[in-house]
């Protein structure tokens, strides 16, 4: 239930800011039928299978939007039965659908500033005879923020909450502009075939389509990112999850530690290896105590048979291994080669390394990989990087598309919601919409490839001496 996102709009009218949730996805819930006439104040509605269906469950009598369709509270159900705990308010005939539905009311929220902090405005019930649920908030500002969530009063469940929406209402570059200004101009709306699912998914393939046409966008650049903080003895951090292609650093502008400045160079994994011949890496196993005899850590099979480790700056001295619990025993309790800090599990341990100032890096399996591990100095430091994001994924009618020419796919959506309603048989070579689309598309590739510049900046700093 808590993956139930409301879907809000909102307008400023006549006489205030006017809200419309609407209903909850229905369409992956149980569903039966009534297999008889029931008139009006009915408790008892005979079923085609009433087992689905549980006390304490909400039931939708009806189809979800049609007129005389209620919400009602079960109280038990049989195989041929479903007992409801109120009468119902309108009479139902045999074959009416009856859908569970996780929630019965909304709550409404408002907030002065976006990001701020919202305040419960209203609690109303759903509407289920309508497709969305309407509010006037009378009083509140032009500049007011709205978010709203679905609830089930009998168990206090809740949704998770809507995105927050300004009461003007949606900008043109929003997914639900998008798709109103497709419907609109074909004169179409939401239902039957044309469903809001089917919407965004068009709308998402596009997308994806448009993003291949170019390697790299320049509206889908993140400069100055902070993806790591370092610690003593590290030598790896994970790629951002927004990296294209996140195992090759063709998508990397520049990585550097954050007070040096300086960018990294990029070696490949064959040189990478070089650096630790004859250096023996693993990571702590459990987390040990300070004064613990003995260490357990991920794998301890490439490791002297006695010496020593080091942790950060805790240098561990043992007598002994044990391969198969990966334990090194032997540790003094206190004293030089002891155990002085509860070390977390994860963290890295290493036998003859250096540690160092990194100056290269590779990188596979989603993960940077440097040459040699941080020492102390770098300590909290930075990991700066300038890249080429992916294309970002929407979950909310209010989120804002980050293309620059967001027109061009209301041309294709609606070439594609003629292409749902003629079961495929438009040709695209007629469609004037898809041909706009086209010529726009190809409009962005152009002013994008104007926009791409080779520099080469040779480092000669060895040649004159200077680092």
């Amino acid at each position: 239930m808590s993956n139930t996102i409301p879907k809000i709009r909102c307008h400023r009218g006549n006489v205030g800011n006017e809200l419309w949730i609407h209903l909850p996805d229905l369409s992956l819930f149980e569903t039966t039928f009534l297999s008889g006439n029931e008139a009006a104040n009915q408790t008892v509605l005979s079923s085609l299978s009433g087992t689905s269906f549980s006390a304490g469950d909400y039931v939708l009598i009806g189809d979800a939007g049609s007129e005389q369709t209620e919400i009602a509270l079960v109280s038990s159900s049989t195989a041929t039965s479903i007992t409801i705990s109120s009468g119902t308010s309108h009479a139902h005939t045999q074959g009416t659908k009856i859908t569970f539905i996780p929630f019965n009311q909304i709550e409404i929220y408002s907030s002065a500033t976006s990001g701020g902090t919202f305040a419960l405005l209203a609690t109303v019930a759903i509407r289920s005879d309508a497709l969305e649920t309407f509010y006037v908030a009378t009083t509140d500002a032009i500049t007011v923020y709205y978010k709203a969530r679905f609830k089930n009063v009998n168990d206090t469940e809740y949704s998770d909450y809507s995105d927050e929406v300004l009461a003007t209402g949606f900008a043109y570059n929003t997914v639900y502009s998008i798709k109103k200004r497709a419907l609109e101009q074909l004169g179409e709306k939401i239902g039957g075939i044309i469903t809001d699912e089917f919407l965004n998914d068009s709308l998402w393939e596009c997308r994806r389509e448009f993003d291949r046409q170019f390697k790299r966008w320049s509206f889908r650049t993140s400069f100055n990112t902070d993806i790591a903080n370092l610690t003593e003895g590290q030598y790896s951090i994970s790629v951002p999850s927004t990296l294209r292609q996140p195992d090759s650093p063709e998508n990397i502008l520049g990585l550097r530690i954050g007070n040096r400045g300086r960018n990294l160079t990029y070696i490949d994994k064959k040189t990478f290896d070089h650096y630790y011949e004859m250096i023996f890496h693993t990571t702590v196993g459990t987390q040990p105590s300070i004064g613990d005899v003995t260490i357990v850590l991920d794998n301890v099979r490439d490791l002297d048979a006695s010496g020593s480790i080091v942790i950060g700056s805790n240098t561990i001295t043992y007598t002994a291994k044990v391969n198969a619990t990966g334990t090194l025993t032997g540790v003094p309790a206190s004293g030089d080669g002891s155990i002085t800090v509860a070390h977390a599990v994860g963290v890295d341990a290493w036998q003859n390394a250096s540690f160092g100032e990194a100056i290269q890096f590779t990188m596979f399996e989603d993960t940077i990989y440097f040459n040699c591990p941080f020492d102390s100095d770098f300590e909290g430091t930075n990991m700066i990087m300038d890249y080429y994001r992916t294309m970002p994924e929407y979950n909310s009618d209010a989120d804002v598309l980050d293309e620059p020419n967001v027109d061009m796919f209301v041309s294709n959506l609606k070439y594609m919601i003629k292409s749902k309603k003629e079961k495929g048989n438009i040709k695209i070579e007629t469609d004037s919409d898809y041909q706009n689309y086209m010529v726009r598309r190809s409009n962005e590739i152009k002013k994008e490839m104007l926009h791409q510049g080779i520099s080469f900046s040779p480092d000669i700093g060895h040649l004159i001496n200077v680092d």
